[in-house]
């Protein structure tokens, strides 16, 4: 399975192990992690689950892929896993089409902790992708609001 995980750590520093754990477990299950490579959630996240695959003697760059848009590079905020350049030029939906951010269209689930309007535009995307949506609420933000709403939509 292909697993997009999304938000922010803003906030939620004494939260931080859960998070650690979340990266480890989605990689220790043998699914491929999908996120983002600009913020301090996208690193920790990535490097919890580089730390348990490293320990398993297992090849980061199969369970774990990031995308950084095209001309920010230079603030990438870490070289875990595989790096992508995305086809996109920004996440704003001004273009012609509505092009869904690879790691987003790619992914079977999403979810998202924490955050604010980036992670419920990130949500958004994967509304019109059809994807199903885990907020996860313990943390507050974006992620609580969309545990909120998503919840009744949970057994489909």
């Amino acid at each position: 399975m292909k697993i997009f995980l999304g938000g922010s750590l803003r906030d939620i520093e004494k939260n931080e192990e859960v998070v650690n754990q979340l990266g480890t477990l989605i990689v220790e299950r043998g699914h491929l992690l999908l996120n983002g490579c600009r913020g301090s959630l996208d690193k920790m996240i990535a490097e919890s689950a580089a730390t348990w695959l490293q320990g398993q003697s297992k090849n980061t760059q199969d369970y774990i892929h990031s995308y950084i848009l095209e001309g920010e590079e230079e603030k990438q905020i870490h070289e875990v896993g595989r790096i992508f350049i995305s086809e996109l030029k920004d996440w704003e939906m001004q273009s012609v089409g509505l092009d869904i951010p690879e790691q987003i269209s790619m992914a079977d689930v999403t979810i998202f902790i924490g955050g604010s309007e980036g992670t419920l535009k990130a949500a958004n995307f994967a509304r019109m992708a059809q994807k199903p949506i885990l907020g996860i609420g313990m943390f507050g933000g974006a992620g609580y609001d969309l545990n909120k709403y998503e919840r009744p939509f949970f057994e489909h």
